[in-house]
Parts: structure tokens; sequence; C-alpha cells
């Protein structure tokens, strides 16, 4: 999914902005905020939580690391008015 959450940030640190400029975008904050409240087996998290989650699975200097590291403090400004619809 070309849009998917962070995709902005990880194609900057691979140098594919242009690539990704390609695909229509999609401003859902909903969207996001179910992504990033949910696990990898589809558990629940809090948006913390699954940003440490994330990170622990990649090194630092992997771009996947690096662009949630960046990514962090917009998302979960985004995130934050969202959750209690993704999980109702």
């Amino acid at each position: 999914m070309a849009r998917r959450s962070g995709a902005r940030f990880e194609a900057e640190e691979r140098g594919l902005s242009a690539e990704l400029a390609e695909f229509p975008f999609e401003d859902s904050p909903l969207l996001v905020a179910a992504d990033l409240t949910t696990g990898p087996a589809g558990e629940r998290f809090g948006y913390d939580e699954r940003m440490d989650e994330i990170l622990s699975r990649y090194a630092p200097e992997d771009p996947v690391h690096r662009t949630w590291t960046r990514a962090r403090r917009e998302d979960k400004l985004l995130v934050r008015p969202q959750v209690p619809c993704v999980h109702a």
C-alpha cells in the first residue's frame, strides 16, 4: 500500500518521494489511527505501545526505525482524537 501510515516519511528516508507522489493520497486520520493502534497479529495497542513495538523490530540505522522516530510526534497528534472511534 503506497499510502499507508508513515509512507511519506519512509519515502523521504529512502529517497523515493517522487515515486510515492505518483499515487493518490487519501488523508484519513481514522485509517492512520487504526493502523497505529493495532499490532501485527491484530492485537490492540496504545499508540506509544505500538510505536515501541515497531521500533523494537528494527535497528536504529534501519530506514523503518528512522521513519517512525520522525513520524512519531506528528502522527500522535493525528491519532489521539481518533482512538475512541477505532476501538469502539
